[in-house]
């Protein structure tokens, strides 16, 4: 029981965050989420990589984010902080689709039990 309050818990928590516009604090968002996911391991298997190109007066800023060194999100914008928030909008639209499937299968597998115990 309490596995999948956890588990809903997380579900409902990407979709709040992976609903609004980027810079809604979808980073924070998604670093909450990854620390429920991981736990005290996240800051080893999470790694961002940001940088700017062009002059810099008006940079073009790159932000990549990588799980256990798999690229989950990127995001390409005028601003460092909106890249970032860019690339995150995407990990957490990723985690989102496999939650939402995740759940159903939680879901069916509960009805499956409960009819059976009747």
């Amino acid at each position: 029981m309490f596995t999948h309050n956890i588990r809903m818990y997380v579900f409902t928590f990407i979709i709040f965050a992976s609903r609004g516009p980027p810079n809604t604090h979808t980073r924070m968002a998604l670093n909450n989420q990854l620390l429920i996911i991981f736990g005290s391991s996240a800051s080893e298997r999470v790694r961002w990589e940001v940088y700017s190109q062009g002059p810099l007066h008006a940079p073009t800023w790159h932000a990549t984010l990588y799980i256990n060194d798999i690229n989950y999100g990127h995001g390409t914008t005028h601003t460092k902080g909106r890249a970032q928030e860019m690339a995150a909008m995407q990990v957490a639209e990723y985690l989102d689709r496999g939650s939402r499937e995740h759940a159903g299968r939680i879901a069916q597998m509960e009805r499956t039990d409960v009819s059976e115990s009747r």
